[in-house]
């Protein structure tokens, strides 16, 4: 970690001087591209960096802007040109990665950084390349620039990425100067040897969001994957789960999944915190348990929580649930007292009725599962069960008792110890269980 500061600041200074050094070569380069291809002179693309997390890389442009005739760009085969495949054999190309560097995106050694679309499709132990800067130059270049294969390429970031310190740096950039001197292992159309990643993985297990015409899917692999006892106290209980659905779409919630090909293996529902990931819903076919898709899955969440932790529910009487957690490095926080009651009231009158006898004056409907009952939001589930927050009252309890008896309500046994102290009632209990709260922290769990 020391070295990883150290490297950081090292970097940027080499940077600064470097491009007032080189300002008259790289001048001189702009206005070859400039002549030659045109403008623009600069490349910007999003490329993956440090965790995860997006940046645009610069580079001289290499290649012509030339279309079809339906206006889509050529193969990169058709617009790579003679001086384009000069200024690549050359790496001149890749020079005003060195802004890239001075801002702290990159590094002058780690791992190539790669294009956006190819994040699906690294595995567990290749997401590990993200835990350093990416790099100008890395050892994988050195092996063979890009003569490699995917996996040899994305081995030797690994290796890098878990065991770099200053000797292997040096060392890495001795070994860059020779090889670019010499013009060893380069290939300035890489596409002739190699398919893209996203290409070559295509078949296998990957983890990408679910695309919008996939969500009900999700959904009712979710809903097929949850036992009746839990799902009912949760929105996806509702036929087609509207509430779930919106969340979704209105990107209030996000929505992975593990996909072999086009079919989908698992799906997981989370909301993103300024502090912290929560996951809402999570789960694995059963046909594809122990085979490591949900480990995969939930690795990846945490990977793009970009080191902050990662925070989820799950009730006591799931023991699958909580062993599995446990196992990849969730820990009990808190728990909650919770039980399952029977509401007692006439069922001649529909739902709305009631909630509005209750208190037609503050009666809201919130979007599709939510109401007010005596200016407290509580859960309406599928007009089947009411589901109390926390902080609800006793008289709120009270007076959802007082619902249609085809109605469950879920609520915290505080509520309903409180309100048996301040009038003894006949209350039929259903069921009693713990919410638990567990977490996972960068650091403290893998």
């Amino acid at each position: 970690m020391i070295y990883f500061f150290f490297k950081a600041i090292c970097d940027r200074i080499i940077a600064l001087i470097a491009l007032l050094l080189l300002a008259p070569m790289l001048l001189a380069v702009a206005l070859l591209v400039l002549v030659n291809l045109g403008s623009p002179v600069l490349f910007h693309q999003q490329r993956i960096g440090y965790r995860g997390k997006a940046f645009w890389l610069v580079k001289f442009r290499s290649m012509t802007d030339d279309r079809d005739s339906s206006g889509a760009l050529l193969a990169d085969t058709y617009r790579l040109k003679p001086f384009g495949c000069w200024l690549r054999s050359t790496s001149l190309d890749e020079l005003p990665e060195l802004w890239n560097v001075l801002k702290g995106e990159m590094s002058l050694v780690g791992p190539r950084p790669l294009l956006m679309r190819y994040l699906p499709f690294f595995s567990e132990r290749e997401l590990s390349r993200f835990k350093v800067l990416p790099g100008m130059t890395g050892y994988a270049q050195v092996q063979g620039r890009n003569l490699c294969g995917w996996d040899q390429r994305l081995a030797a970031d690994v290796k890098y990425a878990v065991g770099y310190n200053l000797w292997i740096d040096l060392r890495i950039l001795l070994k860059t100067a020779f090889v670019v001197t010499r013009g060893h292992g380069v290939l300035v159309d890489p596409s002739l040897s190699m398919k893209d990643l996203d290409t070559e993985r295509a078949h296998s297990l990957h983890v990408k969001q679910v695309p919008s015409s996939k969500i009900i899917s999700a959904g009712k692999l979710i809903q097929s994957e949850i036992s009746d006892e839990i799902k009912d106290a949760t929105i996806l209980s509702a036929v087609n789960f509207p509430f779930f659905l919106k969340q979704v779409l209105l990107k209030e919630s996000k929505l992975m999944g593990v996909f072999r090909g086009q079919e989908m293996l698992a799906a997981i529902c989370y909301i993103v915190h300024d502090a912290f990931f929560h996951v809402n819903y999570f789960a694995v076919l059963h046909s594809e348990r122990s085979k490591g898709i949900g480990k995969k899955l939930i690795n990846y969440l945490k990977f793009l929580s970009g080191g902050l932790a990662v925070t989820l529910h799950v009730d006591s009487r799931n023991h699958d649930a909580i062993r599995f957690y446990s196992r990849n490095g969730f820990r009990e926080v808190s728990r909650q007292s919770t039980c399952i009651l029977s509401a007692h009231g006439s069922g001649r009158n529909s739902l709305e009725d009631y909630i509005q006898i209750i208190n037609s004056e503050q009666y809201k409907v919130y979007g599709i599962s939510h109401s007010i009952i005596d200016g407290i939001k509580v859960g309406i589930i599928d007009g089947r069960f009411v589901n109390l927050p926390s902080d609800a009252p006793p008289r709120v309890l009270e007076k959802c008792l007082m619902l249609p008896d085809y109605l469950k309500i879920r609520c915290p046994v505080s509520i309903f110890k409180s309100l048996l102290n301040e009038r003894p009632a006949f209350v039929n209990v259903c069921a009693t269980y713990d919410i638990i709260l567990m977490q996972w922290t960068p650091f403290a769990g893998s």
